[in-house]
């Protein structure tokens, strides 16, 4: 009867899959999202169980096939490709690496099926940091002035990269503007990531205006958080000036002096200035990372995150997943774009 099942889940799964993409929702989160919507929409009664209840066999029978469709159209990399993950950067040999942060870490387990899972706001004593870069060099050829210089990198790049992430998490963001000021800042900081990361001396110049463009949201997402409209203009030095008559304390000068202006950002960008040095985007990404690490802690919230820990229960659905007996209690319909449908389906449990 597993067939009958797959005949009437895939149309749904292509209709949700185009979805996904056009959303740009996380590869690893979509099986589950999918699993969701199906039952919520096409399910309408299930024999001998409640429909609300997910914490029950026919979930993980609805939930195995999701994830066996998916993982037989794009493979286990696709699904296991990490949406925990925040971006940095850190110049190893002066070349430029990606770093892949884990945005959460998992602590001691409880038996059965408990983990602690925390936010950490900082590199924590037993995480090693030089694991998360990408392509590494060997670093074993390094000497102990480069690898503490490296290391020291790396701490700031976590640091700064978790703080800003758990601020943003737990910032009571008011409106829509807010929220795409939000999204965009970290889109900025990992495209500049990408540009270094490229060699190419003309992306190294858009890194710089991507660098100002991450500051520029932030403050000015902290200014409509004051309650007031921030005005549209580019200069970092202006937009402080309004949000500490606003209330909210400034950065420090010497961060500030640091800034490039938004006349130099903008040159940069069209390539109308000589491509900076990668020392420069290094300093320029730490100055980066301060400023937007103090501004948004600054934003309203009603609890912060640094360091909570939550004890997590396994869901039920992902281990010895049930692959029960089922039936189908209509025909199948058709709907108007010819995609096969069916009016109610019933999952019967032995």
């Amino acid at each position: 009867m597993n067939q009958q099942f797959r005949e009437i889940l895939y149309p749904y799964l292509e209709l949700f899959e185009r979805r996904f993409a056009d959303e740009g929702i996380a590869p690893s989160v979509r099986p589950i999202q999918a699993a969701f919507l199906f039952s919520e929409y096409a399910i309408t009664a299930i024999e001998g169980e409640d429909k609300s209840d997910y914490d029950h066999p026919w979930f993980a029978f609805v939930y195995g096939e999701v994830e066996d469709w998916y993982r037989n159209r794009y493979g286990d990399a696709f699904l296991n490709a990490s949406s925990d993950k925040l971006d940095g950067l850190v110049l190893i040999f002066n070349h430029p690496y990606r770093i892949e942060i884990p945005a959460t870490t998992l602590g001691d387990r409880e038996p059965p099926d408990k983990v602690w899972m925390k936010f950490p706001g900082a590199l924590e004593p037993s995480e090693d940091p030089f694991a998360w870069v990408v392509g590494p060099p060997k670093f074993d050829s390094m000497s102990s002035a480069e690898r503490q210089t490296t290391e020291n990198d790396l701490r700031i790049a976590v640091n700064c990269s978790r703080r800003l992430y758990l601020n943003l998490m737990s910032a009571d963001i008011a409106n829509d503007e807010s929220c795409a000021f939000s999204k965009g800042l970290l889109g900025h900081l990992s495209k500049a990531i990408d540009d270094i990361c490229r060699l190419s001396l003309s992306s190294r110049c858009a890194a710089v205006w991507e660098f100002h463009m991450a500051m520029e949201k932030l403050i000015k997402m902290v200014i409509q958080d004051c309650g007031d409209d921030p005005p549209r203009i580019h200069p970092i030095a202006d937009l402080v000036g309004i949000a500490e008559r606003l209330g909210v304390s400034r950065v420090s000068d010497d961060i500030l002096k640091r800034i490039p202006s938004s006349d130099t950002a903008i040159a940069y960008r069209y390539n109308q200035t000589p491509p900076p040095s990668l020392e420069y985007v290094r300093a320029h990404y730490h100055n980066t990372l301060e400023f937007i690490v103090h501004y948004s802690s600054q934003l309203k919230r009603q609890y912060r995150f640094e360091d909570a820990k939550f004890l997590i229960r396994a869901p039920p659905w992902l281990d010895g997943r049930a692959r029960p007996a089922l039936r189908e209690s209509d025909p199948p319909i058709q709907s108007p774009g010819h995609t096969r449908f069916v009016a109610c389906v019933l999952i019967a449990f032995a």
